[in-house]
C-alpha cells in the first residue's frame, strides 16, 4: 500500500520529489547502499514526517526546493532509526519486506543506517540554519536515549505510564515536533505560530505512537507489514500492556517469567490483553492527544495548512495500519 492516507491531500508529487532526493543522496556511494535505499523508498511507507513538514511550510512563503531537501533530511533520519530499531529487536519484516539486516547482515545494516544518518545531517547543514542543525543533533540524541530507555524498561519490566510516555516522546513525538518546527520556521511563521505548530507535532506524534502500539495487538500482518505481537516478543512495554497489568496485576508476573515466543503463546497473551479492555483504554489515551492537537489546529489561520492538518490528524486516529 502506498501513501493512501496522504494522496487525497494533493502532495503526492511533492513526496515523489522527496523520494528522488533521498535516492540521489546515495549517488556517489557503493552499490549495496544504493540498492538498499532504492528498496526502502519503494516499500510504500507513509512518509508522514515529510508530509507534515511540507504542509506546515505552506502556511507562509518559502523556497520549495529547500523544503523538499529538509523533508528528505528528516525522513533519512527516520529511516536510519528504523534500520537500527529492527536490528535491536531482531525484527523479520518492515513494510511487508524482509528487514534490512535480514537482507544485508547486521554489520552492513548498522553501517547503512549510519550512512543515512550522515546524509541526513549533510542535507540539513546545506539547507537550514546552524540553530536548526543543532536542534536536530539534540533530537537524534533523544531518539537514541528513548531506545535505550525502552530496552531498560523491557529488562526490568517497568509498567509506569510516566516512563512509557517519556519514552515515546523521545522515540517518536520528538521527530514530529522537528518536522512541524522546520516547516514553520522556513515559511517565516511568527514565534507564536511556531509554538502552536510544535504543540500540534508533539500531540500528533504521541497519538501516532500509541495507535501504533495498539495495532501491534489488533492489526494484521498484511496491513501492518510486520507480524502482530512483536512488542510482546521483544518485551517492549506499551500502553495496552500497562493498562492490562493495571487491571490484572497477575499478568505482570506471567510476563516477567517468560516472554512469549511461539505464535500460540503470543496469541493467548494478545487475547487476554484485549479481553481486559486495555485496547479501549489505550484508544482513549490516543484520543486525548489527538483532541489536543485538533484544539491547537483551530488556532491556525484558515487555509490549506489548517484544513489539511485537521484531516490528516483525525485520519491517523482511525487508521488500521
Amino acid at each position: 500500500m502506498r501513501n493512501t492516507a496522504v494522496q487525497s491531500y494533493n502532495i503526492t508529487e511533492d513526496l515523489e520529489k522527496v523520494r528522488k532526493i533521498i535516492i540521489s543522496s546515495a549517488d556517489n556511494s557503493i552499490p549495496i547502499i544504493k540498492k538498499c535505499i532504492s528498496s526502502i523508498t519503494d516499500s510504500g511507507g507513509k512518509m508522514l514526517r515529510p508530509v507534515f513538514l511540507i504542509v506546515c511550510s505552506r502556511i507562509g512563503l518559502n523556497d520549495q526546493e529547500k523544503i523538499y531537501k529538509l523533508a528528505a533530511a528528516v525522513e533519512l533520519l527516520h529511516i536510519s532509526s528504523l534500520i537500527h530499531d529492527d536490528i535491536i529487536d531482531d525484527a523479520d519484516k518492515r513494510r511487508q519486506k524482509p528487514a534490512v539486516h535480514k537482507v544485508y547482515g547486521i554489520k552492513n545494516s548498522v553501517l547503512i543506517g549510519d550512512f543515512l544518518f550522515s546524509r541526513s545531517f549533510s542535507l540539513l547543514a546545506e539547507n537550514t540554519s546552524a540553530e536548526n542543525g543543532a536542534s536536530m543533533a539534540k533530537i537524534a540524541g533523544k531518539i537514541c536515549e528513548g531506545e535505550i530507555e525502552q530496552n531498560i524498561s523491557a529488562r526490568i519490566k517497568d509498567y509506569s505510564m510516566r516512563s512509557y510516555l517519556r519514552r515515546i516522546t523521545a522515540k517518536t513525538a520528538i521527530l514530529f515536533i522537528l518536522s512541524f518546527h522546520l516547516g514553520a520556521v522556513e515559511s517565516g511563521c511568527s514565534k507564536e505560530l511556531q509554538s502552536t505548530l510544535r504543540k500540534i507535532g508533539y500531540n500528533t506524534g504521541m497519538a501516532f505512537q500509541i495507535i501504533d502500539d495498539i495495532l501491534d495487538f489488533t492489526g494484521s500482518e498484511n496491513r501492518m507489514g510486520k507480524p502482530a505481537g512483536n512488542d510482546l516478543k521483544t518485551g517492549t512495554i506499551t500502553a495496552p500492556i500497562i493498562f492490562a497489568v493495571r487491571t490484572d496485576s497477575s499478568l505482570s508476573e506471567r510476563l516477567r517469567k517468560r516472554i512469549p515466543r511461539t505464535k500460540k503463546q503470543t496469541a493467548g497473551i494478545i487475547k487476554e490483553i484485549i479481553n481486559l479492555g486495555a485496547i479501549e483504554q489505550s484508544r482513549k489515551l490516543a484520543a486525548v492527544y489527538t483532541e489536543r492537537a485538533v484544539r491547537e489546529i483551530e488556532k491556525l489561520p484558515e487555509g490549506y495548512t489548517r484544513e489539511t492538518l485537521n484531516k490528516l490528524i483525525r485520519d491517523l486516529l482511525l487508521r488500521d495500519y
